[in-house]
Parts: structure tokens; sequence; C-alpha cells
């Protein structure tokens, strides 16, 4: 992490919370970088943007053809990080070959451990949702 100066003092000399808070949200926002790929078992998945002109209506989209997500990053950062876990819980039905007929405890199962796996081979994604969600 950078550190970094705010030379903007008010009339006191001292530098306003205003001032501080919002240097530190610019600092927040240039070292969390958008995702641009996840590994999810041996398949490395591309994550893309996905404007809102194109999205017709939708926050996200998981290709299996493609190895893709896209994500409209431009919504609300809560929008953000739950489409991008929705989208992240399709490709793991998919990678893991979870069915539709299977039963609630396998499914349970395997999502646990499919999120171990994720989580150990992307270890940004845990950042990415912690500073995304900060005020």
């Amino acid at each position: 992490m950078t550190s970094r100066t705010i030379k903007t003092p008010n009339r006191t000399g001292k530098v306003s919370r205003a001032k501080v808070k919002k240097a530190i949200r610019k600092v927040k926002e240039e070292e969390v970088k958008r995702p641009t790929q996840i590994r999810i078992l041996a398949f490395d998945i591309e994550i893309q943007d996905w404007p809102p002109h194109s999205a017709r209506n939708k926050f996200g989209e998981f290709s299996a053809l493609e190895n893709l997500i896209k994500v409209d990053f431009s919504t609300d950062k809560i929008n953000v990080v739950d489409t991008l876990l929705h989208e992240i819980n399709h490709a793991i039905f998919w990678a893991y070959g979870i069915l539709d007929e299977d039963h609630e405890e396998r499914i349970v199962a395997t999502f646990s451990t499919a999120w171990v796996q994720v989580y150990r081979d992307n270890p940004w994604l845990l950042e990415f949702i912690k500073h995304t969600l900060e005020d």
C-alpha cells in the first residue's frame, strides 16, 4: 500500500474528515482491481464487464461454452458482489457436474468443497468483496 499525504488543510491548519475519507476511498478504488479471471477446478473462466446496454435487463450471465462470466459492474456495489457470486455459483454448478436431480446434501457438500477451492485458487476474491462492500 502506498502512503499519500493530503495537502489541503482547512482554516485551522487541519485536514477535514471528509477529505480524509475521500482520499481513503480513492486509494481503495485504485488498489481493488476489477477481476478479469477466476479459476474453478481446471477451468480459467474469464470475467468481463457487461455494459447495461448489452445486458438486456440482466446483471450477469455465465456461459459454459465460452468459459465466460459477464457482470454489469456499473450497478451499485451490493449488486456487483451479489451478481459475481451468483454467476460463480452457476460456474461451480457446471464445473463440478451438479445435476438438477441431485439431493440437497450432495449439492451443499459439493458447494462447500467448491468454495474452499475457489477461495484457495483465487485469493483476490475475498479482498475484492471486502473492499467493494466497505463504506
